[in-house]
């Protein structure tokens, strides 16, 4: 288990969209494929995002700030909307300040 690598995927998965329409896409091809690139996940890891709503990792995409997601040109319309950073998550977030 490595949780690098769990960081590494889910980080990917909320900072690029590309990435994150092929996961939505072909989950388990994309994540077979980040394997091949030296990115080992166990069979837990694997299952646990395999069976996560993939439209979490674009709500949480809205809720981060632009800039620290990754750039590209070649989304769709409907990705670059799921990307970009909604006007209330500001507000989301200051709301969940408060009550900590």
């Amino acid at each position: 288990m490595s949780q690098r690598s769990v960081q590494s995927v889910i980080g990917r998965l909320i900072t690029d969209g590309a990435f994150r329409q092929r996961f939505e896409e072909r989950a388990g091809d994309c994540l077979a494929g980040l394997g091949k690139r030296g990115i080992d996940l166990n069979k837990i890891e694997l299952a646990a995002l395999l069976e996560t709503d993939p439209r979490l990792w674009s709500r949480m995409a809205i809720l981060i700030d632009r800039r620290l997601q990754r750039v590209n040109l070649g989304l769709s319309a409907r990705s670059r909307v799921l990307t970009r950073r909604s006007p209330s998550a500001s507000s989301m977030c200051s709301a969940a300040s408060s009550r900590a």
